[in-house]
């Protein structure tokens, strides 16, 4: 499962959640052809590292998390 939350000005919420990473990568961007084959999300931590999250076109496969300093 995959959950991604907008927490909005006014105190509301828009939740989305997927099943999968095909799921959210045809959600985001459903008229690629071809479709990507993941997602990569890299974003630099309150401590200055780097994390990436690699989210995967596929029904099964995982999504992996690694910081700049652990690779």
């Amino acid at each position: 499962m995959i959950k991604i939350e907008f927490p909005t000005v006014d105190g509301g919420l828009l939740p989305w959640e997927f099943n999968s990473g095909k799921e959210v990568i045809d959600e985001i961007s459903p008229e690629m052809r071809p479709p990507a084959r993941m997602m990569v999300i890299e974003a630099e931590t309150i401590d200055g590292r780097i994390a990436t999250i690699t989210i995967p076109y596929s029904e099964s496969d995982k999504i992996n998390i690694s910081f700049e300093d652990e690779e």
